[in-house]
C-alpha cells in the first residue's frame, strides 16, 4: 500500500513535472522577447543558461534513509519520465560535487532527493522551481531555509514550494502540536511571563 506521499508524487506531482512547462518570471520573460528580437550573430550565448522552460523540483526528506528510500521509489517508477539525483551526508566529497551539478546541467525534468541538513544550508539549488517539504521538520525554523535554497538571486522562473501533510494522526501532528507549543512557551518568555 502507498503512503500518502507517494500517492501525491505519482497522481498529482508527476503531470505537473513531465507535461506542464516552467513558469518564468516577469522580468525573464521580458528578457527572453529582447533576446528573441534580436539577431543571430548578436544574440548573446550565455544570457538564457536553460532555453526550454523544464520543471525542476528538489525533495526534501527528514532523514538519509527517507532519502535512499525516496530515490529507489523514484527510480523503480518513474525513471523514464525525468532524472533522479540524490545527495545524503554518508556520500564522498567528489560525488557530493557532483551531484548537484548534475542535477543544475540536467536537460530533461529532474528530481534531487536530499536532506534539509545537507541539502538546506549551503547549495544554491536555482535550478530547481520546486521545492517539497516531504514531512514536516522538528526544527520550524529549518522550513524557510531550505525553501529559500530555490529563491535565490539567479531564479529565473517562477518558483513553487510545497510542504505535505501525511494525513491526521501521525507523525506531522505531533510535529505541529510540539511547533505550537514552542511558539507559546517563546511568547511567553519574550513577554516576561515565564523565565
Amino acid at each position: 500500500m502507498d503512503s500518502p506521499i507517494f500517492r501525491w508524487l505519482r497522481e498529482t506531482f508527476r503531470p505537473i513535472l513531465v507535461s506542464k512547462p516552467a513558469e518564468y518570471s516577469k522580468i525573464h520573460e521580458d528578457n527572453l522577447s529582447r533576446e528573441a528580437l534580436l539577431p543571430e550573430h548578436e544574440s548573446h550565448d550565455n544570457a538564457l543558461p536553460h532555453a526550454l522552460p523544464l520543471q525542476k523540483v528538489v525533495l526534501f526528506c527528514s532523514l538519509p534513509g527517507q532519502v535512499r528510500h525516496l530515490k529507489w521509489w523514484l527510480t523503480k517508477n518513474f525513471v523514464d519520465h525525468f532524472n533522479i539525483c540524490h545527495l545524503y551526508a554518508v556520500m564522498g566529497n567528489d560525488e557530493r560535487a557532483e551531484t548537484p551539478l548534475k542535477f543544475q546541467d540536467s536537460c530533461n525534468p529532474s528530481v534531487f532527493v536530499t536532506t534539509p541538513t545537507v541539502g538546506g544550508t549551503s547549495l544554491n539549488l536555482t535550478a530547481a522551481n520546486h521545492a517539497v517539504i516531504t514531512q514536516k521538520f522538528w526544527v520550524l525554523s529549518k522550513q524557510p531555509q531550505v525553501f529559500a535554497r530555490v529563491v535565490w538571486l539567479g531564479q529565473n522562473r517562477v518558483p513553487h514550494t510545497w510542504l505535505l501533510n501525511t494525513g491526521p494522526g501521525c507523525y506531522d501532528n505531533c510535529t505541529s502540536d510540539l511547533h505550537q507549543l514552542s511558539g507559546v512557551a517563546q511568547m511567553k518568555v519574550q513577554h516576561g511571563l515565564m523565565s
